[in-house]
């Protein structure tokens, strides 16, 4: 058998709501948006040189985020793959992929004995 009970929202009580949200003000929103615009996460990829070996690869090269400094991506680029050279031995190049295909089809210049 239901007995019909009054629910606390019913009896009128006073809802004790003793969470505050945070005060945001225009500086703050300001500092935020500056925050998020000198993210660099969603950055593409490039062909990337090897100062050292001349190897070329594509890819991105690693760079901490400013705005997410805990934030790592796995697949950025940290040393070269043939000579091991670190990061200061490494240049992003401005070539797109397509371009950087044809010149892995053509191959590094050799000389003729």
């Amino acid at each position: 058998m239901l007995r019909n009970k009054p629910s606390m929202l019913e009896k009128n009580a006073p809802m004790d709501n003793t969470r505050t949200d945070p005060i945001f003000t225009q500086e703050d929103r300001e500092a935020e948006a500056r925050r998020l615009a000198a993210c660099i996460c969603a950055r593409g990829k490039t062909t990337i040189q090897c100062l050292r070996c001349g190897n070329l690869c594509f890819g991105r090269k690693f760079r901490p985020c400013p705005s997410h400094p805990k934030i790592v991506f796995l697949y950025d680029i940290r040393a070269c793959s043939v000579c091991q050279g670190t990061l200061k031995h490494l240049e992003e190049l401005p070539i797109d992929f397509e371009t950087y295909q044809k010149l892995m089809r053509v191959g590094p210049a050799r000389s003729s004995p």
